[in-house]
């Protein structure tokens, strides 16, 4: 079993912890909403919920079949990268409402390429100042969906 192998096992790991993330993003909204209106959402969290353990579970024991054959030092530097990635969007998540959309997003791509490896200033400040520019015109202006403004700017 090669790294690309073991990026692999630890890759599904992570989106599924990820999707665990987004799930209790939603949960959490979902206190929000009227009981009758909330039923078949509730349904489908705790469905996605079930589907995801399943894979999890699938996925941590693969990820012990990779960690067997591999190098501890590499598992371990994976897996610190893993966690790294997953504080990153856990915070992106929890501060989008506090900071909005543009700041916060520009920053968290800032931050997830520098943390990815990437050193030239062109890349850490052109690309995420494009992808935040044109995602916000593309829901503002087309889709006429307005993101979040952040409620220290209010």
């Amino acid at each position: 079993m090669n790294v690309l192998q073991l990026k692999k096992c630890t890759t599904d790991l992570i989106v599924s912890l990820v999707i665990y993330c987004f799930l209790g993003a939603f949960a959490f909204q979902l206190f929000q909403m009227p009981d009758t209106a909330a039923w078949y959402p509730r349904c489908l969290l705790w469905g996605s919920v079930f589907l995801n353990t399943v894979v999890f579970i699938q996925n941590v024991k693969n990820s012990r079949k990779c960690s067997e054959y591999c190098d501890s030092r590499a598992f371990c530097s994976l897996l610190l990268h893993s966690s790294l990635y997953i504080l990153l969007c856990g915070a992106y998540i929890f501060l989008i409402p506090i900071t909005g959309y543009l700041l916060t997003t520009l920053l968290f791509l800032i931050i997830m390429l520098f943390t990815a490896g990437f050193r030239s200033v062109k890349i850490l400040l052109i690309f995420p100042a494009l992808m935040t520019a044109s995602v916000y015109a593309l829901f503002t202006y087309v889709l006429v969906v307005f993101l979040p403004a952040g409620s220290i700017f209010r």
